[in-house]
């Protein structure tokens, strides 16, 4: 199996548990409920750009789940909240983390030559090649945002 299959595998089987016991109806008090009846591909092709770009830009964690979240949230017209925007983005991103694809990391930034008073957490690519081929994959016409590739 491909990266991208395993993905859509991931994120299916994570879509199982926001549906309640019997798995008849989704379960609304889980924050991602709105995800349980999309395509997991559109999911991952709707957000795939978002995650590459902050990776690029070397974004903190909060930053790029709420970008993935706000990303489904117009893709799919949910209209939802910022803090359900972020509980979209962490289910998706989720996913990611769950098949090494990438990891988090806690770092101390520097500002103004000094390093910055409190930590925060940053994403880091574990599995270049896996995320590469997935690139490959990825239509992107159906991508909003997408970085330039080499």
């Amino acid at each position: 199996m491909n990266p991208m299959e395993i993905l859509i595998e991931q994120v299916g089987a994570q879509q199982k548990f926001l549906m309640n016991i019997k798995g008849d109806k989704p379960d609304t008090r889980k924050k991602a409920w709105r995800l349980h009846d999309k395509e997991p591909r559109e999911i991952i092709e709707c957000t795939y750009g978002q995650i590459l770009s902050h990776i690029e830009i070397k974004s903190e964690l909060a930053n790029m789940i709420a970008s993935i979240g706000g990303s489904l949230n117009r893709r799919f017209r949910l209209r939802v909240d910022e803090i359900e925007e972020a509980h979209l983005g962490w289910e998706v991103f989720k996913a990611y983390l769950d098949i090494g694809i990438l990891s988090i990391q806690k770092k101390r930034g520097m500002s103004n030559g000094r390093r910055k008073k409190h930590s925060s957490y940053h994403i880091t690519v574990k599995d270049s090649e896996a995320l590469n081929s997935i690139m490959d994959l990825v239509d992107t016409e159906s991508v909003e945002l997408f970085p330039n590739r080499p």
